[in-house]
């Protein structure tokens, strides 16, 4: 549970004595041009020919800001600023080592237990060296009372806030977008992600799910979602954000989703983080504090084909940003059971390496959305049915005809791959008298998305048998 709020006033004070007593021999130590080592593994951002962020973090090298706190630590010999020749720490340090509530959020987490080493002392000093290396970095070399009160109040919130609020991001890779800022509906927008944003999530990243740097790279704008929290149970609530399952998956699998019933270019997402709000868990240079995890949620040709070489991507304009938001809003207020299973296939259709799969996942998702109890010839009906709806999508340029026969055509490739047919050859492409010829995998991937698009447009035909009524036999619904 969080600290109790009573104890705050008086831990500020206590961390204020401390740094009246060490910010001026610290300021001294940096005038007297004493070696003060860079930050370590500091990422580094550039921008390809094709506009898209690299991002990088250089482990050696003296490059990087300068990491203040260094003049603390002996490295082999003695420190530049020792902690002994400070009483102030003595009095925060047993103050918040008296106090159970305290030391468990500003002590080590660790029963660990090292020789003629105090550890959780240690764990205080280095917050003080922390909020310094921050002031130092963002205000300079005067002290300035309210602006010390401004970052002791962040770096100590997270252990009195009873709940961590948190802004998520969800980097889209490889489209551009006409925009630097859309809203979709309350609380979420596409976003244009700041340099320092990029510079913070060159780290976050999981180390057992493996994306290539470059694919994570690959995003200048995300989806944005405000108005999360963490409830804060203990000093390690945060750490749950190192966890795909921590974040919303229902609105992100959303978002995308509506992107791909509008537009037809690649895309996924390798990352989800998300930035501290009104608190941190630490400080670095001037970055905000964000922790996350990387995911394999795009197509395999992104790694497999170095897509980030490409000269230029795709571009979302403005009007299929209208759409996008029409989509996700029907997608938000959705309560039929088949949709988010059909949406889940959908999107497994898009990720994809093998194509048959791609069509068992597309044909299941037709079942789902447009099969019923009746005994009729399961193929036959719903060729039928979806040639029935293709009459009410905007985007469909092809005659009902033409859909039942693609249809007739993906079922034949289907059941080929179910029964373990070892030449395929015939069905793996779909000919239509004056067209040209088409991946079956892409046709079912389309017809998909365009029943998906008029099921949600019209949500009366998620019940099939009005399907039949109305538009298969005419019937007048009034």
């Amino acid at each position: 549970m969080a600290v109790d709020q009573n104890k705050r006033q008086e831990l500020t004070n206590f961390i204020l004595e401390c740094i009246r007593e060490v910010f001026p021999v610290l300021i001294d130590r940096i005038k007297q041009k004493k070696y003060i080592l860079s930050y370590s593994n500091f990422p580094t951002l550039s921008f390809a020919e094709n506009g898209f962020p690299r991002l990088n973090s250089n482990s050696f090298g003296n490059n990087g800001p300068k990491d203040f706190t260094s003049l603390f630590r002996g490295y082999g010999g003695n420190p530049e600023i020792d902690w002994n020749n400070f009483s102030t720490l003595i009095g925060l340090y047993n103050f918040i080592r008296e106090d159970e509530e305290l030391l468990s959020y500003f002590g080590l987490s660790l029963k660990i237990e090292v020789p003629n080493i105090d550890l959780n002392k240690s764990n205080v000093q280095f917050l003080i060296e922390d909020i310094l290396d921050k002031y130092i970095h963002t205000y300079g070399y005067d002290f300035d009372l309210a602006n010390f009160l401004e970052i002791i109040g962040l770096r100590i919130n997270f252990a009195f806030l009873e709940e961590l609020p948190i802004t998520i991001y969800v980097p889209i890779l490889f489209l551009n977008f006409d925009v630097e800022k859309y809203h979709l509906i309350d609380g979420i927008s596409i976003e244009k992600l700041s340099d320092q944003l990029h510079l913070c999530r060159a780290e976050a990243k999981s180390h057992n799910v493996l994306v290539h740097d470059c694919v994570l790279a690959g995003a200048t704008h995300a989806l944005v979602i405000k108005n999360y929290f963490v409830k804060n149970e203990s000093k390690e609530a945060y750490e749950c954000l190192y966890y795909k399952d921590a974040y919303p998956n229902t609105i992100i699998q959303n978002f995308f989703s509506a992107l791909r019933l509008v537009n037809k270019d690649k895309t996924g997402y390798a990352q989800i983080f998300s930035e501290s709000e009104n608190w941190t868990s630490g400080f670095k240079e001037k970055l905000p504090n964000i922790h996350g995890c990387s995911v394999r949620e795009f197509p395999n040709e992104f790694e497999l084909d170095r897509y980030w070489l490409y000269q230029s991507f795709p571009t979302v304009d403005l009007e299929q940003l209208d759409k996008i938001k029409y989509f996700y809003e029907k997608l938000a207020n959705n309560n039929h059971k088949s949709i988010p299973i059909a949406l889940k296939r959908l999107n497994s259709c898009l990720l994809r390496h093998d194509e048959e799969d791609t069509v068992l996942d597309a044909t299941i998702a037709l079942e789902v959305l447009l099969s019923d109890d009746g005994k009729t010839e399961m193929t036959h009906k719903l060729a039928l049915r979806i040639a029935a709806l293709s009459k009410l999508d905007k985007e469909c340029k092809e005659i009902p005809k033409e859909i039942f026969s693609k249809v007739k055509k993906i079922y034949s490739y289907r059941s080929g791959i179910v029964h373990g047919t070892k030449d395929l050859t015939k069905t793996r492409t779909i000919k239509i008298p004056e067209s040209i010829e088409l991946k079956t995998v892409d046709v079912a991937i389309n017809i998909l998305k365009m029943v998906v698009r008029v099921l949600l447009c019209n949500e009366k035909y998620l019940e099939a048998k009005i399907i039949d009524e109305e538009l298969l036999l005419g019937v007048d619904p009034n």
